[in-house]
């Protein structure tokens, strides 16, 4: 949420910068408390115990037929891993509208960052290194059946791509270990990460056996809050204002998110970390209770930058919201500049 923009004139929430600025720590909104820590009795299986092991079954699966022509079926064989994450990503992408997920940007490749441009709305990035043709972000919108879409949807997607890693093998030649790295990689995209909502072994392995329905809700983005997200995505603040302001006012968590995010690139830090704050404490998910910590957090560091709070009014909030973040993910700060703030 760096993009944060200079305030508007005649906004008078903003203090400008040449005055002095009285603030006490009650003219703050509340920092978000930490939540319950998971309960140490059940360790979840760390994803390179699974990754690993999978990745040299992997290779001793090939056996001999990773040898053509000399030495190069090793080569080939990681060559397949990057064949599958492409067909992976695009299969996804293929089947996205009938899955109950719409796009909100794109990038191509990776790497150094060569350009973006936008169309149709929604951001498109080049990068450097053409090894992922095409990355996509997707987000859950509100369609009826959606638990039935996501699984019939993912499961044929596993099916499409073991398919044709299959024929790859059955082809034979250079093909072969081509086929094994495809095969191995849709095994591991299966398998790590079983416990992390909406991820592709999420959705295989757990949705069929819960009552996950209501936890759908949190993620659901409604017309209004999808176009607030390409919006924001594409640095489009006055684009995202309009979207935010033509619907009705929705409690959902994902347009409070919106709403927070568009405070915060207004430079309206009051209404940014009232409605962080507000995020965070409806929030169940673990991933949105981080993302409203950092939206609140946000707030604290430009509104003080834009002397509208005292550094030492929020200083207490910051730190607060700082071991909020912790609690939620312990290895948040190492991702992001608020630390060094």
């Amino acid at each position: 949420m760096s993009m944060t923009l200079p305030p508007s004139e005649g906004d008078s929430s903003v203090i400008p910068a040449t005055e002095a600025v009285s603030a006490s720590a009650g003219d703050l909104p509340a920092a978000p408390l930490p939540g319950p820590r998971p309960a140490p009795a059940r360790r979840r299986i760390p994803p390179r115990v699974i990754l690993v092991p999978a990745v040299l079954i992997g290779v001793l699966a090939g056996g001999g037929n990773l040898r053509v022509g000399g030495s190069q079926g090793i080569p080939l064989f990681f060559l397949g891993l990057v064949v599958g994450t492409n067909l992976s990503l695009l299969i996804t992408r293929l089947l996205a509208r009938p899955a109950g997920l719409a796009a909100v940007w794109s990038s191509v490749g990776v790497g150094r960052r060569l350009g973006s441009t936008v169309r149709g709305g929604r951001l498109w990035t080049f990068r450097s290194l053409p090894l992922i043709l095409l990355y996509t972000c997707l987000v859950v919108t509100d369609r009826p059946g959606l638990r039935r879409r996501l699984w019939r949807t993912t499961a044929l997607a596993v099916l499409v791509e073991l398919a044709l890693a299959a024929a790859l093998i059955a082809s034979g030649g250079a093909a072969r270990p081509l086929g094994w790295g495809a095969a191995a990689w849709t095994a591991l995209y299966c398998l790590p990460r079983r416990h992390a909502a909406f991820s592709r072994g999420w959705v295989l392995f757990r949705l069929p056996f819960g009552d996950h329905e209501s936890g759908f809700a949190e993620w659901v983005h409604d017309p209004a809050a999808l176009a607030a997200a390409r919006a924001l995505a594409a640095g489009r603040v006055a684009t995202m204002r309009a979207a935010l302001g033509a619907a009705e006012p929705s409690p959902r968590p994902q347009r409070r998110a919106m709403e927070a995010a568009l405070a915060l690139a207004e430079g309206r830090y009051d209404d940014a970390a009232r409605e962080a704050y507000a995020l965070q404490a409806q929030a169940g998910a673990r991933q949105l209770r981080l993302a409203a910590c950092q939206l609140y957090a946000s707030a604290l560091a430009h509104g003080v930058e834009a002397r509208h709070w005292a550094p030492e009014a929020a200083l207490p909030q910051f730190r607060a919201t700082m071991a909020a973040m912790r609690t939620e993910h312990p290895t948040v700060h190492r991702f992001n500049g608020l630390g060094a703030l």
